[in-house]
């Protein structure tokens, strides 16, 4: 069971989820118990449900593999990056298995950080991010 916290700094008592907070506003309940014991220990605190994690924007949406095998096709002189894409990706005959598309990512990033300045890669400015 997850439990309340005191945050003697800001002078508040934290819930850790939304879902503990339903809990605690329905009487009798564990975690109404819990919240009345620690609002009578700190009564002039304010009581307040803990922010999650916030997720972090996917500042390359649009970059897939199609985008990165054109990108390549595009900026690859003597073909070897390309040759190491598709090895990557499982087009080589010789082997069967592919790497995670995160993996391949990195490598692509590695290869043109120049790709990185572009904020969102979206489908309609993707002609002038290829070029």
């Amino acid at each position: 069971m997850t439990t309340l916290k005191i945050n003697e700094r800001n002078h508040t008592i934290e819930m850790p989820s939304k879902k503990f907070a339903n809990a605690a506003s329905r009487y009798g309940t564990e975690e109404y118990k819990m919240l009345q014991g620690a609002r009578a220990d700190y009564p002039n605190y304010k009581v307040v449900v803990a922010k999650s994690a916030t997720r972090t924007k996917d500042s390359f949406k649009g970059l897939d593999y199609d985008f990165m095998e054109s990108y390549i096709q595009k900026h690859d002189e003597d073909g070897s990056l390309m040759e190491a894409f598709k090895r990557m990706r499982g087009m080589d005959c010789e082997v069967a298995s592919s790497l995670y598309y995160g993996e391949i990512k990195k490598w692509f990033l590695n290869q043109y950080p120049e790709i990185k300045k572009y904020e969102t890669l979206t489908i309609n400015n993707r002609t002038n991010a290829v070029a």
